[in-house]
């Protein structure tokens, strides 16, 4: 074949070539411009959120959103436009829930279902597996609220000194608080340990410990159970025990203040290094107060806790344990401790009182 003829060929062939290239090049456009669309489609807006809560208030302004909670007296309800609305529920005229609530009583009881209240919001109408519940509105504690979690808080102080020259001394103070509440249940400890040298003989040593358990029947009354230990070898004192039970009233309970006053009976036994050993039942009458000042900065603390006898009310044995803490960085504080123990009639040779002053730094916990 001439070369001619291949030439010739050649030319005929491109066109066709350039042909099917340009149809590739368009649908690979066309696939490109499908496949964007189909994702343009995607990100259209979704359908909006239904709006199953309606609120009526007193003023007759009616608001829609789409969940509701009710804690402590206060109903907080969602909306498309703003993510919370807080209400008095004292200012609800109706409520109005299309969706399944969770209902709590102050009796202890929880309901799951729709919700309605009649006009007035006296009556609570829910709408359960079992049928419609009537529930008066003193009776809702709350509505969706998270479940409680325990609260626990752990505090932490140690002070101590050395001296050297013309005196050797050496003394360490430490003072360990711990509160567990949940629900009705509320657990307290605490520990105390001194010591002391002078001139590398032994100047103090005295050991303490507590451990109660209350169980609250109402808001603000609970039953309790509790031990203490305690034991001090400048004292005479090898081990005292006191184990008792009672009943006591929770006068305040809020975030930064806390108050309660208890009374009940009490075995205690006194174990002595020389003296002669006793034993005999008390009344005990105890009480405490928990503050916090300035933001939480602030904590102080009192406790007081007294044991009268009852075959001779004159023999009385005063405990009282109080504590003031700066918080400096995080969980560091500054802290000042003060214990005084007080016995009218103490084993021979020995004082009535014991002051324990210390000032150190505390570490503050609560999970």
């Amino acid at each position: 074949m001439s070369p001619l003829s291949l030439r010739e060929k050649g030319n005929r062939a491109l066109p066709t070539m350039q042909k099917e290239v340009g149809t590739a090049l368009w649908a690979l456009v066309a696939l490109l411009l499908a496949s964007s669309g189909a994702g343009l489609l995607a990100d259209e807006p979704t359908t909006p959120p239904a709006l199953d809560i309606t609120v009526e208030l007193i003023d007759g302004t009616v608001l829609q959103g789409t969940s509701v909670t009710l804690i402590d007296g206060k109903l907080e309800m969602k909306t498309p436009i703003l993510e919370k609305i807080s209400i008095d529920l004292e200012k609800v005229h109706r409520l109005t829930a299309r969706n399944d609530q969770i209902l709590d009583t102050t009796g202890g009881q929880r309901f799951v279902g729709r919700l309605h209240t009649e006009p007035g919001n006296i009556i609570w109408v829910i709408e359960t597996e079992r049928g419609e519940e009537i529930i008066e509105k003193i009776l809702v504690k709350s509505l969706n609220a998270p479940d409680p979690r325990p609260e626990q808080q752990a505090n932490i102080a140690l002070a101590g000194a050395n001296t050297s020259g013309n005196s050797n001394t050496t003394s360490i103070t430490f003072n360990l608080d711990y509160r567990y509440r949940f629900e009705e249940h509320r657990v307290t400890a605490s520990g105390d340990w001194i010591y002391g040298e002078e001139e590398m003989a032994l100047s103090k040593r005295n050991t303490g410990g507590s451990l109660k358990y209350d169980w609250f029947t109402a808001k603000d009354v609970y039953l309790y159970s509790g031990i203490t230990l305690r034991g001090d070898s400048f004292a005479d004192l090898r081990l005292r025990t006191t184990v008792g039970s009672g009943g006591g009233i929770q006068i305040i309970e809020e975030k930064d203040l806390s108050w309660s006053q208890e009374a009940g009976v009490s075995y205690l036994s006194e174990d002595f290094i020389l003296a002669v050993d006793q034993s005999t039942a008390t009344l005990r009458i105890a009480g405490s107060v928990d503050w916090q000042l300035f933001d939480g900065n602030l904590d102080i603390h009192h406790e007081h806790t007294a044991f009268l006898g009852f075959d001779n009310p004159d023999d009385v044995l005063l405990e009282t344990r109080n504590g003031i803490r700066y918080h400096l960085l995080g969980n560091v504080s500054a802290t000042l401790q003060l214990n005084y123990r007080y016995d009218t009639e103490p084993p021979p040779d020995i004082e009535k009182g014991d002051l324990e002053l210390s000032v150190g730094l505390g570490y503050s916990m609560k999970f």
